[in-house]
């Protein structure tokens, strides 16, 4: 700054004092036009920003911190302190924010902090200070950046039609049911397989499937305790955890409820539909003490509930799992089968004994495996089922059918062709 001399002459005092004015509005000027652009990114910054000095008086705060807050502008002044204006923030600091270590008195450090407003929103606050007390804090409104978040890890955890848990979550469960067994506590898993509803997904259309997997979830819930766990495991695959009470009466009676829930008709866009539920249980830690384990023997708990008719529970029992296995390679030998063209046609013959002679024949279906043999009828064909609707069995455990089944001598399964040739056959003459 120019210094001022006494002059003689008043003029040249007062041209003096006019010149150093001048210098003085110029430097202004430049100092303001330095310091506009800083200004403007602070009002433009997309966080509330506020700074106090070393008594806590405050020096500066843009406009998004009182947008933020609601303060009204009598109170976010310069020199207002921090305990007039926190007298009339609305909300309060959450009790996580609150557990959250402090920096010394006298040292340089920062602190996240968050707020809780009486209007729902979650404020992050960033507190830098310094050593001489002084603070600048950044503020920013994360309420629909922690939603975002919170609905990821909901996803991640949760399956998307329903908002039950998934496979993740259920193993989780499970881990900590087993830990409590081994103190004593009981605890099944219930694994549920819904009966007769390809046929409603068939018919209607998935929108109405997905409709009904809504309706099942809910009255899943509804037929559980609030400790118990429900799953979706995937398709029309649910599990249960149940923990405490008397088992098995405990999962007997909770399997008899679910079976008797999702047994009742469901009203699904304008259409009554009716399905049903099959339920095999594990119980920890007879059926297993690792989930895997406890999944797998629950998983054949309810093939064998299946396997013994719709709408019916199953414990896993010692032979079952033999007996299951025996099913599955069986399973396994008729696919093989139908590429191999080991099926063989038999006819046998239908007789009157009051008109003496044969009135027609049965062409019946043998399956021959080089390694056994003839396979029994009756063990074969419990892995069969009649349509109600036509002459041709088809494979209940195979994906193909037996119109593409290959034939021996022949590239296509004729069955129709083959009751053609059996009801033209011409009985001869019998006598008894």
């Amino acid at each position: 700054m120019p210094s001022i001399t006494k002059t003689a002459d008043p003029q040249e005092a007062v041209a003096d004092a006019e010149c150093t004015a001048d210098v003085l509005r110029a430097q202004n000027a430049e100092l303001r036009s330095e310091l506009e652009p800083l200004r403007e990114a602070l009002e433009r910054m997309p966080q509330g920003m506020c700074a106090f000095d070393g008594q806590d008086r405050l020096l500066l705060a843009n406009a998004h911190y009182r947008n933020i807050w609601s303060l009204p502008d009598g109170v976010v002044r310069r020199g207002a302190t921090f305990r007039q204006i926190i007298d009339v923030t609305p909300g309060r600091e959450t009790a996580a924010s609150r557990s959250r270590p402090s920096p010394a008195p006298g040292t340089e450090g920062t602190r996240e902090r968050e707020w809780q407003l009486d209007d729902g929103r979650l404020i992050e606050i960033r507190v830098s200070r310094r050593a001489d007390g002084s603070c600048v804090a950044l503020h920013e409104d994360v309420t629909e950046k922690r939603q975002t978040q919170e609905r990821i890890s909901f996803l991640a955890r949760h399956d998307l039609l329903t908002g039950l848990p998934n496979r993740g979550v259920l193993r989780e469960e499970i881990e900590r049911a087993l830990a409590g067994s081994r103190r004593g506590e009981t605890m099944a898993l219930l694994c549920l397989g819904l009966d007769r509803f390809k046929p409603v997904n068939d018919t209607y259309g998935h929108a109405t499937g997905d409709a009904l997997y809504k309706q099942v979830s809910l009255r899943l819930r509804n037929s559980v305790r609030e400790a118990d766990v429900v799953a979706r495991l995937g398709g029309d695959e649910f599990a249960v955890v149940q923990r405490g009470g008397e088992q098995p009466a405990g999962s007997t009676n909770l399997a008899n409820r679910i079976i008797e829930a999702l047994g009742r008709p469901f009203g699904v866009d304008g259409h009554l539909v009716h399905i049903g539920t099959s339920v095999g249980i594990a119980l920890a830690p007879h059926d297993g003490s690792d989930p895997e384990t406890l999944q797998r023997n629950a998983d054949l708990a309810l093939y064998g509930a299946k396997s013994d008719g719709r709408g019916a529970l199953s414990y896993l029992e010692p032979a079952m799992n033999e007996r299951i296995e025996s099913r599955r390679g069986l399973e396994n030998d008729l696919r093989r089968a139908l590429d191999k063209q080991q099926f063989v046609l038999s006819y046998q013959p239908r007789f009157d004994l009051r008109a003496g002679g044969m009135v027609g024949a049965s062409a019946l279906l043998r399956l021959h495996l080089p390694q056994r043999g003839m396979v029994p009828p009756g063990e074969s064909s419990s892995r069969w089922r009649r349509k109600p609707d036509s002459s041709c069995p088809s494979a209940a455990g195979c994906s193909s059918r037996p119109a593409e089944m290959p034939w021996p001598g022949r590239r296509t399964w004729r069955w129709r062709s083959t009751c053609r040739r059996c009801s033209s056959c011409v009985a001869p003459s019998f006598q008894t």
